[in-house]
């Protein structure tokens, strides 16, 4: 009997054992898994965190864009008489039309300016993009712009962005009745004197009487040695030929000996100057400065001087520069240009359309961008990101 007993005895003490180290082994595994929720969950915690942080870190680099293209302007009481616009919104999320008034380098740097000012926008503000030019040439210009512009108010978009052919008077009614249906309208491109109308939002240029006064300025200084004999070649008669003209003129008034003796119209266009600048080299062989009044038509008379063997004869000045004036005047084919900020008044645009719109605060209504003389002291350090589009 008393050996049942013991033998009874042990069994149990021994499935005690088992029990108490069942227990163990068991609490032992649920401080691992704890110990691995844990630390999993620390690691997500840290990615989270990590994400968070490059997501700002990109949204300030995003912002600095724009905040650093906005020092670039001068808010200016210019055009104090105007007032007829929408009150400022605060949407978060709208469409832009922007209708410039033909092809060109000028218009497509503005367009990659507003681009890059889109993908600037903090997060939380979104802006749809409908960029519409018109086909037509000549006097239909104009009227097409009006047609794309009024289907826009019918459709119901939200901001239109443009720069009109020459002054905007044609534009005053659909500028109205875009204001009545409390649609701002942004101007860009246009000399503030020649703003005709009091339905403008805000517009974002500069002048061009005193961005062309830098270059004829820069040339009276750097040429002052020289007896010049100079040749204008401009665009169409109309107000862009004649202040770029009028500007050129006011800045190399303090030159001692100058004369214009010959004005061309290139129509804006590089082979078209190249031409003109072919038969100015026969008709007045004594010319010794070229002023363009846009790059492109320097460039195409710098290209007939070139092929002249005349390089070192005639200096080329240009206007409104692109990155190929750029790389000319590096080269020495042209010796001087002027920067009017392209692609930062498109990037700033967008920074004001946030302001006015999506923020609510009310913007001045002229922002002058400050011309940036360049020529062959200072062209090496021009920051060619500024001019490139693709």
């Amino acid at each position: 009997m008393k050996k049942v007993i013991l033998f009874v005895l042990c069994v149990l003490t021994i499935s005690m054992m088992f029990v108490f180290t069942g227990c163990e082994v068991t609490q032992e595994s649920g401080e691992e898994t704890t110990s691995a929720q844990t630390d999993e969950a620390n690691e997500q915690a840290s990615a989270q965190t990590d994400g968070v942080t490059e997501q700002a870190s990109a949204s300030a680099e995003d912002s600095s864009l724009l905040d650093t293209v906005a020092e670039l302007f001068a808010p200016s009481d210019y055009m104090t008489l105007k007032g007829d616009e929408p009150a400022p919104t605060t949407k978060k999320s709208i469409k832009v039309g922007v209708v410039p008034p033909v092809a060109g380098v000028y218009h497509t740097t503005f367009k990659v300016g507003f681009e890059e000012g889109i993908a600037a926008l903090p997060e939380g503000y979104d802006i749809e993009l409908i960029y519409q030019m018109p086909t037509s040439t000549g006097n239909q210009t104009t009227t097409e712009m009006i047609d794309i512009m009024e289907n826009w108010i019918n459709q119901g978009i939200d901001v239109i962005v443009t720069c009109p052919v020459a002054d905007d008077a044609a534009l005053e009614s659909v500028f109205k009745s875009a204001v009545e249906s409390g649609i701002p309208v942004f101007e860009y491109g246009i000399d503030p004197e020649m703003v005709a109308n009091d339905y403008v939002t805000c517009l974002v240029s500069y002048y061009e009487r005193a961005s062309a006064k830098t270059v004829g300025a820069w040339a009276a200084e750097t040429y002052k040695d020289m007896d010049l004999k100079i040749a204008f070649i401009g665009g169409p008669e109309g107000p862009y030929t004649t202040l770029r003209g009028d500007g050129f003129l006011e800045g190399i008034a303090s030159h001692p000996s100058y004369e214009v003796v010959a004005k061309q119209s290139g129509e804006w266009d590089r082979e078209t100057s190249y031409n003109v600048m072919q038969n100015l080299l026969v008709s007045n062989p004594e010319i010794n400065m070229i002023f363009g009044m846009y790059d492109d038509m320097s460039l195409g008379a710098a290209s007939a001087i070139r092929e002249a063997g005349l390089e070192d004869d005639i200096i080329v000045l240009g206007y409104d520069t692109n990155i190929e004036g750029l790389g000319a005047v590096r080269e020495g084919t042209m010796q001087c240009t002027v920067y009017n900020g392209t692609k930062e008044t498109g990037q700033y645009i967008v920074n004001l359309i946030k302001e006015y719109v999506m923020d609510g605060i009310q913007i001045e209504k002229l922002y002058e961008f400050v011309p940036e003389c360049i020529n062959v002291d200072n062209a090496d350090d021009f920051d060619e990101n500024r001019l490139k589009i693709d």
